[in-house]
């Protein structure tokens, strides 16, 4: 369907309640798997390698569909979204690119295509030394223009959920009696402003770490099958920057302990306690970069 990675779904579109005996009990399921080939696709089914596929095609249909100009993932969403094209929606790429940056010596400054983050207009603050308590705050806005299909079912009466598809961040109410429920999807900045990235802690990485694309290699210095680092967020917002313009990050404490007889290892992250055996996963984990203040100054939170 597009040229990039993912998955993205919307589901239960019930009824309309101005007419509940015409549609008591009938639902639309509709599911979005990015990337996916049709021509592969029905040559995998053709060779009895995509045996549900088959039956959804047997009992239904099987037709092919134009992706977007370019088949970019925010792209291809918006348009089935809005059921138009760029023109309409205005998402073109995954970046745009403003021509007039404020920033010098930037001559372009890319940004994100489908959302952005801007400033209520508060930009006073009280200053306490190395601390600084901001008296406003910041506010995202969604950048796909035109109607969803959602709108216009919310608008009669018909409920809509949508889960995890691209460019739905900040998820905002439709307009109409309709009940409408959303978790947003690709274009949901992380704590960095970013897509989100990874931090891969490895004791056979460079001391001085490593950047890649989509995130960083962190060596993780063991000691007696113990060792300990700190995992970076975002900038502190409550500490005043210094005089290179830079803030010192928020911090959650990590800690491991490995045992290696039992093949299997302790980790103490921000206060939360894992056990794992090798080749196991952990379960997400919620945690709290505090920002060092007290008396009700608030915390990041992450996961």
């Amino acid at each position: 369907m597009t040229a990039s990675a993912g998955a993205g779904m919307l589901a239960s579109c019930q009824g309309s309640r101005t007419k509940p005996e015409a549609t008591a009990g009938r639902r639309v399921l509709m599911l979005a798997i990015d990337a996916l080939d049709p021509g592969i696709l029905k040559s995998l089914i053709d060779v009895g390698r995509l045996p549900n596929f088959k039956r959804l095609a047997d009992t239904g249909s099987f037709h092919s569909l134009e992706t977007s100009t370019p088949p970019h993932t925010p792209v291809a969403f918006a348009s089935m979204i809005t059921g138009a094209d760029p023109g309409l929606h205005h998402i073109f790429d995954f970046f745009h690119r403003d021509p007039n940056p404020t920033d010098a010596p930037l001559a372009v400054r890319p940004r994100f295509s489908t959302a952005e983050t801007t400033s209520d207009g508060t930009d006073s603050q009280i200053d306490l030394g190395a601390w600084q308590l901001p008296l406003g705050g910041d506010e995202a806005r969604n950048l796909r223009r035109g109607l969803a299909f959602w709108d216009y079912l919310t608008g009669r009466g018909i409920d809509a959920s949508v889960y995890y598809l691209p460019c739905t961040y900040p998820a905002e109410k439709p307009p109409g009696p309709g009940r409408f429920q959303c978790i947003s999807g690709m274009g949901t900045p992380d704590l960095l402003g970013g897509y989100g990235q990874f931090t891969l802690l490895a004791t056979d990485a460079p001391p001085e770490g490593r950047s890649v694309g989509g995130g960083k290699f962190t060596y993780l210095s063991m000691s007696r099958n113990r060792g300990r680092t700190e995992l970076l967020g975002p900038p502190n917002f409550l500490r005043t920057p210094d005089e290179n313009g830079k803030t010192p990050p928020l911090k959650a404490e990590l800690e491991v302990v490995c045992d290696p007889q039992a093949r299997a290892a302790k980790i103490t992250l921000a206060g939360n306690l894992v056990l794992l055996n090798e080749g196991q996963w952990s379960e997400w984990i919620p945690i709290e970069m505090r920002t060092g203040r007290h008396a009700g100054c608030p915390s990041r939170t992450t996961d």
